[in-house]
């Protein structure tokens, strides 16, 4: 029974050091608030909608082939042409559980109506940035 007890007595030691150096698991910050937006004074580009996202990436989204009747975005939404930091890019619509899901050229969009959004970029699995947008379109 002693024989037992003290490799029992050195692996719990182990775990709790293990423990001790993960640490909680970092959390994405969130979204700018609408005046950190406004107080951005991004520049509007006609036709799109302009968003902050909380590592301080720009994006600029035209949803034009998504607006269904009265500009709504509609369940049939097809596409999205970002501008990311003034660089462009179309990311075709995918699969989601929550949002609107786009995905292409490296990156992942998911849209939550308007008004906010969230970025990722390559890896698959790389942690998403929060955006907010400026609420109207340029």
């Amino acid at each position: 029974m002693r024989r037992l007890l003290i490799p029992l007595a050195v692996l719990g030691l182990l775990a709790a050091c293990e423990d001790m150096t993960t640490g909680p698991a970092p959390t994405a910050p969130p979204p700018p608030s609408p005046r950190d937006v406004a107080g951005a004074a991004i520049p509007p580009r006609q036709g799109f909608i302009t968003y902050l996202c909380s590592d301080g990436t720009v994006v600029q989204a035209n949803y034009s082939d998504n607006r269904g009747k009265f500009g709504i975005m509609s369940n049939a939404s097809r596409s999205v042409l970002l501008s990311i930091d003034r660089q462009s890019v179309r990311l075709a619509q995918s699969v989601s559980a929550n949002g609107t899901r786009y995905i292409g050229g490296g990156y992942e969009w998911v849209a939550f109506g308007t008004d906010t959004a969230s970025l990722s970029r390559e890896p698959q699995g790389a942690e998403p940035v929060a955006c907010r947008s400026n609420g109207g379109r340029g």
